[in-house]
């Protein structure tokens, strides 16, 4: 009985002896990789900047980080990439459509706001143009037979949008009647666009 006990203490012993060895071992690792960590710059700025930034609101974060990307002229990356692949979008769509009954088929819109920014994405995007006017867009939904029975109201729907679709950049004269400048929004060529994607998959499942 007494040499069962001393095993049964030796072998409590042993592995008391080697948890505490392998505890020893991983603060030796935690302790390493803390020194590396602190004799690498960037984590140790990385470091400096989260806890500068930790007791910031949000927009405050936003206004700081922007200012540290234009202070350090840091190109964001994504923006760009998103804005390279909108421009190779639209470079395919002016040699993809040769006529608007073709974009207007391709769009598939449905309602007559989604018909006036298809008709805008034409005269903006596909033709080039700086700018447009309502006259024309309805012109060109008419030759289609889809005319808008109000295109001034569906272009002030597409300016009320939030994001915005479109803008009015100009206007010449001072009377009611007195015509109107427009012109797409970013986000308003990008509705455009994901109308395309959307007309795409649908005829790829069908």
């Amino acid at each position: 009985m007494i040499k069962f006990k001393q095993i049964k203490i030796h072998g409590r012993l042993s592995l008391d002896n080697s948890l505490g060895n392998v505890h020893n071992e991983l603060m030796q690792i935690h302790a390493m990789r803390r020194r590396s960590m602190e004799k690498d710059p960037e984590i140790k700025a990385m470091s400096e900047v989260a806890n500068a930034l930790s007791s910031l609101e949000p927009e405050a974060i936003s206004r700081v980080l922007k200012w540290a990307m234009d202070r350090y002229q840091i190109k964001n990356s994504t923006s760009a990439a998103g804005v390279s692949q909108g421009a190779k979008e639209r470079e395919i769509a002016r040699d993809e459509f040769t006529d608007f009954a073709s974009l207007y088929d391709a769009t598939n819109p449905q309602i007559a706001i989604e018909k006036a920014l298809v008709a805008a994405y034409w005269f903006q995007v596909v033709q080039n143009n700086d700018e447009f006017d309502s006259a024309s867009l309805n012109r060109e939904l008419r030759h289609l037979g889809h005319p808008s029975t109000n295109i001034t109201r569906d272009l002030d729907v597409l300016i009320s949008k939030s994001p915005r679709l479109a803008l009015q950049i100009r206007k010449s004269g001072s009377t009611k009647q007195a015509r109107k400048s427009y012109k797409l929004t970013t986000e308003g060529i990008k509705a455009v666009e994901r109308m395309l994607v959307k007309s795409k998959e649908l005829s790829i499942t069908d």
